[in-house]
């Protein structure tokens, strides 16, 4: 009988630390809110980290919000999105991401449209800088851009 205690003590033991651990990872990730609405933005990508791709002028990689779907290029493809926030967090989702597939995309480019459909946490760096971020816990992986435009409707 106190083999069965024991166990059951040490399996509870175990879940607590794992749930202790885990807790301990996501708490350290602080995701600023930002009060800077993506809708009626344009963004052009600086920079991919940690791979350390950065977009030079020739490449045309970029992203275009509107109200609740977005759009861009890579450097050869484009792709349209719907994409969802919510207020009062930094949390973001692209859903239902169509890309074209005309093909000769280089490996930035594969990076670049696989890191904007995992995105899940978006920072504003003032008015002028946007992180996304594709893992919720790190923030050592993102697409850094920079504004280049505010639509006025």
């Amino acid at each position: 009988m106190k083999t069965k205690s024991l166990g059951f003590l040490l399996i509870v033991a175990m879940l607590s630390l794992a749930f202790a651990f885990t807790s301990c990872i996501d708490d350290s990730i602080d995701y600023k809110t930002s009060d800077i609405d993506l809708a009626y933005t344009s963004w052009k990508l600086m920079s991919i980290e940690p791979k350390g791709y950065n977009a030079s002028k020739d490449q045309g990689f970029d992203v275009l919000f509107y109200d609740n779907y977005c759009m861009g290029k890579g450097d050869v493809n484009t792709f349209y999105s719907n994409y969802a926030t919510e207020k009062g967090t930094s949390s973001i989702k692209l859903e239902d991401m169509y890309y074209s597939e005309i093909g000769g995309a280089i490996k930035a480019e594969e990076t670049y449209f696989s890191y904007l459909q995992r995105a899940r946490f978006y920072e504003c760096i003032g008015d002028t800088i946007l992180k996304l971020y594709p893992y919720a816990t790190s923030k050592s992986v993102y697409l850094k851009f920079k504004r280049t435009n505010k639509f006025d409707f």
